[in-house]
């Protein structure tokens, strides 16, 4: 669960204690459960936090059928198990160019080949600095993302794009309206792809 705020973690917490508490007694069928959780909290909405929280009702259904039959969930599903490419996240916020330098490279002491970095600082020149100061830290041999968190426009995203496809970047997204927006250096212009959650105002930057 994505709670960066400890009020949108408290609020995600209880509605899962009352999702649970509903369910009980019921048939692991991720589906209807899915179904039957979103016409219960029909009434107060089911978006923001109460989207979030009740997101994580049918993988964690999946799990459980997957481990009564004593399988990899891929399996259950019709996959295969097989190696991943992963990336490491946890971390890289918005802090000065050294600091963020620093905290790079503790993401790759697990032999991660690619982190991603949070941007949306003031100004572009800041979100520069730190992508270069990472990117100088960490080499050419690791792969460095970006992700704005919905902090900007479209507008305001497209002018960032031509300034970071110059940086060596794997890729970089913001969300804006129901669209993600990615570069790479194969494409420096911008690609839309759906965005299959529900939809998102644009935020402004603060």
């Amino acid at each position: 669960m994505f709670c960066y705020r400890q009020s949108g973690a408290r609020a995600i917490a209880l509605l899962l204690e009352d999702a649970v508490v509903s369910l009980k007694g019921e048939r692991v069928f991720p589906a209807a459960i899915a179904a039957t959780l979103a016409r219960r909290f029909a009434l107060i909405g089911v978006t923001g936090t109460v989207r979030m929280a009740l997101s994580g009702s049918t993988p964690r259904c999946g799990t459980q059928l997957a481990r009564a039959e004593n399988l990899p969930l891929a399996s259950m599903l019709g996959g295969t198990p097989r190696p991943i490419r992963a990336y490491n996240s946890c971390g890289l916020g918005l802090m000065e160019p050294a600091a963020v330098a620093e905290e790079s490279t503790q993401l790759l002491d697990r032999g991660f080949k690619a982190i991603k970095l949070r941007l949306g600082y003031p100004t572009l020149a800041e979100d520069l600095a730190a992508v270069k100061a990472v990117r100088e830290q960490v080499g050419a041999g690791i792969e460095v993302m970006v992700d704005y968190n919905q902090a900007l426009s479209i507008e305001d995203a497209l002018l960032r794009v031509s300034a970071l496809a110059s940086e060596a970047m794997r890729g970089w997204r913001n969300r804006s309206g129901t669209m993600i927006w990615r570069v790479t250096p194969k494409s420096p212009r911008p690609a839309k792809f759906p965005c299959s959650s529900v939809r998102i105002s644009t935020a402004s930057r603060q």
